[in-house]
C-alpha cells in the first residue's frame, strides 16, 4: 500500500457506530466500564441523563454497572456531557479503551458476508482510499485465473491503483474503462472463471466513488473464484483475510489532523 494511501483514514472515525456494530458485540460492556472508569479518572465525576426514561446517574456508578444498561445509551450520554468536553473531549479517550478490542477483532475476523458486512464495519475506520486498494489486491491477487480476460482485467486493476493515488486521472481513464466493461462478459457466460476475475477488477475500478459496496463485492468476487479453483469456501476466505491484514493493520488511535465522531 503507498504511504499515502497507508495514511488515508476515514477523515472522522465513527467510532460509535463501530461501537455498536458486530465487532464489539461480546465486549461491550468491559469496553463501557473502562472507558467510563477512565473518563472519570481523567475529568472527574458528573450526572448524566440515560435515555429513553430519562433517567439521571452519576457516571462513577454506571463505571461499576454489571449489565443493567445498554452500553450504547451510557456511551452517547456521556459523549454528549457538556461537563467533559462533548465529543472532542470524550472520544480520544473512548478510542483508547476500544483499541484493544478493535484489534483483536481485526486480528480474527472471517469474511462470511454477514449484515453488516466485515467491509462496512472496516468502512468506520478505514477511509475510501484505503478500502479501494484492499478491494483493487483482490482483485490483482484472482489475475492468474483470468484466462483470455486477462489483458482487460490487469488494465481495470492497474487503472485502479492510479485514480487510488491520482483522482484526478478519471477523465483520462473513464472511456477505458467503459470498454473493458463492454468487454466483459455476462455472469452466466460460460468462461465464468475469467467473468468473474474481469469482474472483480472492474468492481476494484467502481470503488473509487463508491468504496464500501463496490469494494466488498471486489473482495466476495476474488473469494469466489479461489472456491471455484480450490474447491474450499474456507480456503478461499482464509486467503483474502491473510491479504488483507497484510496490506494494513489499522488502529483507532487519531491525532490531530484527523478527527472522531
Amino acid at each position: 500500500m503507498p504511504p499515502e494511501v497507508q495514511r488515508a483514514y476515514r477523515e472522522k472515525l465513527n467510532l460509535q457506530q463501530l461501537f455498536s456494530s458486530p465487532a464489539l458485540r461480546d465486549w461491550k460492556h468491559r469496553v463501557m466500564q473502562r472507558f467510563l472508569r477512565e473518563i472519570v479518572k481523567i475529568r472527574g465525576n458528573t450526572e448524566v441523563t440515560l435515555r429513553p426514561d430519562n433517567v439521571i446517574v452519576d457516571v462513577a456508578s454506571l463505571a461499576e454497572n454489571r449489565g443493567r444498561v445498554l452500553p450504547e445509551e451510557v456511551i452517547s450520554a456521556v459523549c454528549a456531557s457538556p461537563d467533559y468536553g462533548g465529543k472532542e473531549g470524550t472520544l480520544p479517550i473512548l478510542a483508547e479503551a476500544m483499541e484493544p478490542k478493535w484489534q483483536f477483532w481485526w486480528a480474527s475476523f472471517r469474511l462470511l458476508r454477514a449484515q453488516p458486512s466485515e467491509l462496512k464495519i472496516m468502512s468506520y475506520v478505514l477511509g475510501p482510499k484505503q478500502l479501494s486498494w484492499i478491494a483493487a489486491q483482490s482483485a490483482r491477487l484472482v489475475l492468474p485465473y483470468a484466462g483470455d480476460l486477462y489483458g482487460i482485467s490487469e488494465q481495470a486493476v492497474d487503472i485502479a491503483e492510479r485514480l487510488i493515488t491520482d483522482g484526478d486521472a478519471m477523465s483520462e481513464y473513464s472511456s477505458i474503462l467503459y470498454d473493458i466493461t463492454q468487454q466483459t462478459p455476462a455472469r452466466n457466460d460460460r468462461r465464468q472463471l475469467s467473468a468473474s476475475v474481469s469482474r472483480s477488477a472492474l468492481l476494484s475500478a467502481a470503488s473509487i466513488g463508491d468504496p464500501t459496496p463496490s469494494a466488498s463485492d471486489a473482495v466476495y468476487g476474488a473469494i469466489s473464484v479461489i472456491r471455484m479453483v480450490r474447491g474450499s469456501a474456507a480456503i478461499a476466505r482464509y486467503t483474502l483475510e491473510s491479504m488483507i491484514r497484510w496490506i494494513i493493520t489499522p488502529t483507532l488511535i487519531t491525532h490531530a489532523s484527523r478527527g472522531l465522531q
